[in-house]
């Protein structure tokens, strides 16, 4: 999958709210310079110390997902951009590898 991405990560000393808010300030700024918003942000809680946050986006031929993690002291953002046609070569069976 590396062949068909490109990826951006950032972690950090940043307080929750924080991080949270910057995570958002990113998906906003994606929007402003085309991307579309294919699946809304999803709050995802992890046990009771915390929650992922996931949404993805499309733009010419990508697909972007982007995640923000948050758990006790675990804070970090990743965001995947990966060419369609490209994945497009996996089989279904190597795309669920992939997911779980």
């Amino acid at each position: 999958m590396a062949a068909c991405s490109a990826a951006w990560s950032a972690d950090g000393g940043l307080k929750a709210a924080e991080a949270e808010r910057q995570f958002h300030g990113v998906l906003v700024a994606l929007a402003e310079r085309g991307w579309k918003e294919r699946k809304p942000v999803e709050r995802i809680p992890v046990g009771e110390d915390g929650f992922v946050l996931m949404a993805r986006y499309e733009k010419r031929g990508w697909t972007l997902f982007a995640r923000h993690t948050d758990m006790d002291v675990l804070r970090m953002a990743t965001v995947t951009a990966t060419e369609d046609a490209c994945t497009a070569r996996f089989t279904d069976e190597e795309l669920e590898l992939l997911e779980g």
